[in-house]
């Protein structure tokens, strides 16, 4: 699990730390939101955004190994009578 120091020195040379553990990007952004308006900085958000900034047709496709995706998907369903 990624392991996250944040520390901050003020002018007076106070310190502060935050120690913290997380797999988590969304557990990531709120405590480090938390350490940044301790240390005083004022904000409306910081939030995680799933939107892209890019077109997707502008993006490379990095993949070494193709696909293979079944051409056609076969009906696996069970008919209710027979269960």
């Amino acid at each position: 699990m990624p392991r996250f120091i944040l520390t901050a020195t003020d002018e007076d040379e106070t310190i502060t730390t935050k120690e913290f553990e997380s797999s988590y990007i969304t557990d990531v952004v709120d405590k480090a939101s938390d350490f940044f308006r301790g240390v005083g900085f004022c904000f409306e958000e910081i939030s995680v955004s799933n939107e892209s900034r890019f077109d997707d047709c502008e993006l490379e496709d990095t993949r070494t190994e193709p696909l293979n995706y079944p051409t056609e998907i076969e009906d696996t369903a069970v008919p209710f009578d027979t269960i």
